[in-house]
Parts: C-alpha cells; sequence; structure tokens
C-alpha cells in the first residue's frame, strides 16, 4: 500500500469517528449556552470527554504520526489533513484522568460565567445592565461601585481560572512544551517570538495617534466626572479598557427604535449572502433571558451547514457591531466548499475567520451606508461624525487592549503563582497608561475577563484579525466597485477565502487572497485615515 492510499484510507476510517463526536460536544455546548443548569453542564463534559478521549488515543495518533513523518506532499489536502489531525491529537495526548479534570473545570466556569449576576446593593445585575449603567452614571462614587460589581464575578471564578491554568501547565508540560501557553501558539502555527515582535510594532506605529487621542480622552472624561485627569482610573472607562470611554452616550439614540435585526438582514442579501444568512438566522438564539449565557458567539455544529449565533441583542451600537460580527463568522463557516474533505471544512485559523467578522463590522461605520440605512434624528449627520469619531478612538484603544491580554496570559502560564492583579493592573498603567485603582487585598479582578477561563491564549487573533481585515478590505476596495456594499462581494469572498477552509495555511490564505504576504501597511494606513 503507497503512502498516498494508506492515508486516504485513515481520513476516510477517522472522519466519522471525529464528526460524531465532535457534533455531540458542540450541540452540549449550544445546549449548555443557551440553557445553562447542572443537566446541560454534565451533558456538555461527557460529551467533551468523548471527543478529547478520541483525540488522546495513543494508537491513532502513532498512525497519524508515522503519516506525516512519510508523507511527501503529492496530495496538498490530504498532507493537510494529516497535519491538522496531528496538531489536534498531540494536545491530547496525556492521562484520561487529567483530561477529564480539564474538562470538569471548564465546565464548572463555564457554567459560573453563564449564571452568575453581580449584586449591587441587592440588586443583581447582568453584564448589559451593568454596561447601561456605566454609560448613564456620571456621579464617580457611584461608578465605582457599579464597576467594582463587575468585578465580582473574577472573585467567584478566579480560584477556578487558577486550577485550570495549572491543570493546562501539567498537560503541556507532559508533552514536552514549557507551559501551556507557548503549546498552544505552537500547534496554532504561530511562532511566539513573531508574535510579541509583530505586535511592538504595531503599538509602535500607533503611538502618536493614541497618545493624541488619549489627551482628548482624559479632558472628556475630566470634564464628564469632575475630577482631575490624574485620579482617573479604568472605573471611568467601563468594564474594562477596551472600548472608546468617551463614546457620547446618546450614539444609541441611533439605533433606538431601531429595527437592527432587519437592517442587517438586509445587508448580509444585498451583498449575495441572503440564503446563508437566513439559514443561520432561522437556528439561532438572539435576545437576553435568565440563565442565558450573556456572550456572542457563531458556532459551526457539523460542517455540513448547521451554523449557529447566540447573542443578547439589544437596540444599541455594541450589539449592532456584534450582529455584523458574529454573522460575519457564520457566512463563512456555510460558504465553505462541500468537496473539501470533512477535516478541512473549518476555517484556516482563528485569525482568519475573525478577520471576516472585523471585515463585516465596517458597514457600521461608513457614513454612506449610515445615512442610506438609518431612519434618524434632524441632527444625524453630527450623530455619524461622532459615531464614527468614536470608531476611530476604539481603532487605537482595542489593539493596546489585545496586547495586555496577550502579555497577562502568557505570564499568566509562566507563572500562575505571582500577585496577578499587580500584573494585571502593572500592564494597564505601562500599555494603555491608565493608573492603577484601589482594590481590596486578593482582589481578582483579571479573572472577571471571560475569554482568560474559556478561550485561553485566543485574544491575540482579536489584533491580528484586524490587521487581516484591513490587507482584505484594501483588496477589495481595488477588486469590486462598491467594495464592501458590492452585491458580488460574495462570490469573491467565497472564491478567494471562503471554499478553501483549512486547506491552505493562515499565512498561505493571507497571500492566496490579498495577493501579499501579512503586514501592518495597510492597517497604519486605515489608522491614519480615521
Amino acid at each position: 500500500m503507497t503512502v498516498l492510499h494508506e492515508t486516504s484510507t485513515f481520513i476516510e476510517e477517522i472522519t466519522p469517528r471525529l464528526r460524531e463526536r465532535e457534533y455531540a460536544a458542540q450541540v452540549a455546548q449550544w445546549i449548555l449556552a443557551t440553557q445553562g443548569g447542572e443537566e446541560a453542564k454534565k451533558r456538555f463534559e461527557e460529551a467533551e470527554l468523548a471527543c478529547r478521549m478520541l483525540k488522546s488515543d495513543r494508537e491513532l495518533f502513532q498512525r497519524i504520526k508515522k503519516l506525516r513523518e512519510s508523507d511527501g506532499g503529492q496530495d496538498v489536502l490530504r498532507s493537510r489533513s494529516i497535519q491538522l489531525l496531528y496538531n489536534q491529537f498531540l494536545k491530547n495526548q496525556i492521562p484520561e484522568n487529567l483530561i477529564r479534570a480539564i474538562i470538569e473545570k471548564e465546565a464548572e466556569v463555564g457554567k459560573l460565567f453563564t449564571e452568575f449576576r453581580a449584586d449591587l446593593n441587592g440588586q443583581r445585575l447582568s453584564d448589559n445592565d451593568i454596561g447601561t449603567m456605566l454609560k448613564q452614571e456620571k456621579n464617580p462614587q457611584v461608578r465605582k461601585e457599579i464597576w467594582a460589581a463587575s468585578k465580582q464575578v473574577g472573585q467567584a471564578a478566579g480560584p477556578m481560572i487558577l486550577e485550570l491554568v495549572r491543570l493546562r501547565n501539567i498537560a503541556a508540560q507532559a508533552l514536552g512544551y514549557s507551559n501551556y501557553y507557548g503549546m498552544r501558539l505552537a500547534l496554532d502555527e504561530i511562532d511566539e517570538k513573531w508574535l510579541h515582535r509583530f505586535f511592538k510594532t504595531a503599538l509602535q506605529q500607533s503611538a502618536m495617534s493614541y497618545r493624541v487621542a488619549r489627551l482628548h480622552i482624559d479632558q472628556v472624561l475630566s470634564r464628564n466626572f469632575g475630577v482631575p485627569a490624574t485620579e482617573l482610573g479604568p472605573w471611568a472607562w467601563g468594564v474594562f479598557t477596551q472600548e472608546d470611554p468617551i463614546a457620547p452616550s446618546d450614539l444609541d439614540r441611533l439605533f433606538a427604535n431601531q429595527d437592527i435585526v432587519m437592517y442587517v438582514r438586509n445587508y448580509y442579501h444585498s451583498v449575495g449572502f441572503g440564503n446563508e444568512f437566513d439559514d443561520v438566522f432561522s437556528r439561532s438564539d438572539l435576545y437576553a433571558r435568565e440563565g442565558k449565557n450573556q456572550h456572542g458567539f457563531c458556532i459551526d455544529v457539523d460542517r455540513m451547514g448547521d451554523v449557529r449565533v447566540l447573542m443578547n441583542v439589544l437596540a444599541n451600537e455594541i450589539w449592532f457591531r456584534i450582529f455584523f460580527h458574529e454573522f460575519g463568522h457564520a457566512v463563512d463557516a456555510k460558504s465553505r466548499s462541500s468537496t473539501l474533505p470533512w477535516i478541512l471544512r473549518s476555517f484556516s485559523h482563528m485569525m482568519t475567520t475573525e478577520a471576516i467578522a472585523v471585515f463585516f463590522e465596517s458597514p457600521l461605520y461608513s457614513k454612506d451606508y449610515l445615512r442610506r440605512t438609518l431612519k434618524s434624528a434632524n441632527d444625524e449627520e453630527l450623530i455619524f461624525n461622532e459615531l464614527i469619531s468614536s470608531r476611530a478612538r476604539y481603532k487605537l484603544i482595542f489593539p493596546r487592549w489585545v496586547v495586555l491580554m496577550t502579555n497577562f496570559e502568557s505570564e499568566l502560564y509562566k507563572n500562575p503563582d505571582q500577585d496577578l492583579n499587580a500584573l494585571w493592573w502593572g500592564l494597564t498603567k505601562s500599555i494603555h497608561g491608565i493608573p492603577e485603582p484601589k482594590r481590596p487585598p486578593g482582589a481578582m479582578d483579571w479573572a472577571s475577563k471571560y475569554h482568560i477561563a474559556l478561550a485561553p491564549v485566543y485574544y491575540h487573533n482579536y489584533l491580528l484579525a484586524d490587521i487581516v481585515s484591513e490587507q482584505l478590505k484594501a483588496t477589495v476596495a481595488r477588486s469590486l466597485k462598491y467594495g464592501i456594499e458590492d452585491p458580488f462581494l460574495a462570490e469573491f469572498l467565497r472564491g478567494r477565502w471562503f471554499r478553501l477552509g483549512a486547506s491552505l495555511r493562515w499565512d498561505q490564505l493571507i497571500r492566496f487572497a490579498t495577493g501579499e504576504q501579512l503586514n501592518l501597511k495597510h492597517w497604519t494606513n486605515a489608522l491614519k485615515q480615521l
């Protein structure tokens, strides 16, 4: 039997087993997110354990390893399938009791984040409640109390997250890696040294613009709250320091009483993704309720067309953006070629699917789109300008938040026993220039960020995605007459990106789609035009 034939036979053998278990795990994750509860938690644990136990099978891994070592590259799709299988199976070559411990702890933390509500003077508050209150409250003392309430989930989750970090490190070290952070990057085909250099350059190239923006931000916040700029802490920004803290509160009246569902649907229909949008919409869960996960995400349940979106939609700018974003993920997932092997019917990399999602946020910050779409007040032009100015500030603030998260996670996995709250606020001060707040001993503010617990070593993909997105937008602008609103956009993206799935490495896909390797040129140009 030739190596090529042996590879084909193995892929045909393993695919139905993987598909069955991953489908069960995805469905269980959806049920846990939409319903919560102990029964859903147990179902997710069992499904995830079954999936990981298959990938921990040593005999299967040895076969994959042998096929990878003897692969001559005669068939690129099979070669890529074997490489991805190797990456997935390698990280699961750990004892069953360790796999089980990690899954159980992840499910426990996931249930906590789904069901937790902050307590403020006896009032139970959701994430949406806290966000709305911080947008409206002007009294510094009251804001500090609301902001502190947003960190209560961290106090509850922190000890469990530290257990998870240690378990993940034990797993990574058993496989020959120094820690889990380094393992995840390596198996995601990202060079850690390159990543930190690339991000350092990105912040350097945007430093002057950020300093100018910060002077304006501090002036406005100082005036709004009646305190000197030197006394402004993270409470003045929001739950986290990742959004524009001076976005005018009346921006949301652009979207009040507006049917944002209709607007997003109309956009995706207008650029050729109507069928994909409608199918996903029919399967999705869009509105908040007690016991439901408070975040937004898209899930490809079976790689065969069952794609769903979870959101907690409100008629405001943030959820309008998230709506565009998550359905960007959705049309990506729905558009992968059905002729690809099932293993390759996924995204090339987290950064590439995030890049598509960020790409599809663009209409919301286009004056032309807003003028045509929204029926607003007489001063709508002024509000449009304020919205776009706020977006410009966000595009300077958010990269620094990503670098903060990236650096924090890197240090967290290197030494989880250090004073992590001091690390968190120290990075906030050095990267954002925001003074450290006075916090009680033992505070675990860092643990209130969901991603640290349940989307580990992921956040760097958001900045990479923003950079890739600008490179893709530049390509679309050169190639299509009406750019991001062109009726042939779907056809273009299907041909250049979506149909390829995971058949190419992320760097190969970017070069194929845009004609150049990943670089900062288009991203820095876009920042200059804001």
